[in-house]
């Protein structure tokens, strides 16, 4: 049993790698410079975790029926820790975009500047 949870374990580390990769090289390819990756070094990091947490989880079941009345449904561990994981994905990749591609900057164009 121990060396099951050693080899999801080594399967979470090696996708949050490959994430932690895939995204600095994104950001880079998008032009961010090397000190702001430095900065967000961290964060980034957090984030490629979070995904693969969300990786081993997502082929887990979020729902239990039950056989007797479909209609009860509970859900799962797996099912809870999925939306707080996917939050934290969402938030972090919100600010890491905001922070090193200047996007989401609240600007919708709306041209109300002229009345201020």
């Amino acid at each position: 049993m121990a060396k099951g949870k050693q080899t999801e374990k080594k399967d979470k580390a090696t996708i949050a790698n490959a994430e932690y990769d895939r995204l600095v090289k994104l950001f880079t390819d998008a032009g961010v410079d090397k000190i702001k990756l430095d900065i967000f070094d961290e964060l980034i990091r957090k984030v490629a975790e979070v995904f693969a947490c969300l990786e081993v989880i997502k082929d887990l079941p979020t729902i239990l029926y039950d056989p007797a009345n479909p209609t009860v449904q509970k859900e799962t561990a797996a099912g809870k820790v999925r939306v707080k994981y996917m939050a934290q994905y969402a938030s972090c990749m919100q600010k890491l975009n905001k922070e090193l591609l200047g996007a989401l900057d609240g600007d919708d164009g709306d041209g109300l500047e002229d009345y201020v």
